[in-house]
C-alpha cells in the first residue's frame, strides 16, 4: 500500500509522512516452533536497512506470526521480505533464494 496525494489523510502524521509505503504479511508454518520463527523474525539483520520500521505480532492461539512493515520506498520492503523469506527457508532447511537483479 502507499499513502500518497491529496487524500493522503496521514500527511501531516509523523510516521507516515517519513514510512508513506506500508507491507503486511501473515507467516504460518506447521510444524515450526512459533517463538523460534518470532526470535529470528525479531532479530533480522537489520543494520544494511535505513528507512524501515518493522513488528510482528503473534497470532491468536500460535498458529503463526503477522508482520507488518513501513518504509520510505518499495524496494526497502521488497528487499526486507527477501530476508524474510530467506530466514524462513533457513529454519525449514532449505536453500536461500538466490538473489535476482533487475
Amino acid at each position: 500500500m502507499y499513502l500518497k496525494g491529496q487524500d493522503n489523510q496521514f500527511c501531516h502524521n509523523e510516521l507516515f509522512a517519513s514510512f508513506p509505503v506500508l507491507g503486511n504479511a501473515i507467516i504460518i508454518i506447521p510444524d515450526l516452533e512459533i517463538d523460534l520463527l518470532k526470535n529470528t523474525l525479531d532479530n533480522l539483520d537489520r543494520d544494511n536497512v535505513t528507512d524501515l520500521v518493522a513488528a510482528t505480532s503473534v497470532l491468536p492461539h500460535n498458529k503463526g506470526i503477522l508482520i507488518r512493515v513501513v518504509a520510505s520506498k518499495a524496494q526497502k520492503i521488497k528487499n526486507y521480505w527477501h530476508s524474510v523469506i530467506n530466514a524462513l527457508r533457513k529454519l525449514n532447511h532449505q536453500p536461500l533464494l538466490p538473489r535476482i537483479p533487475k
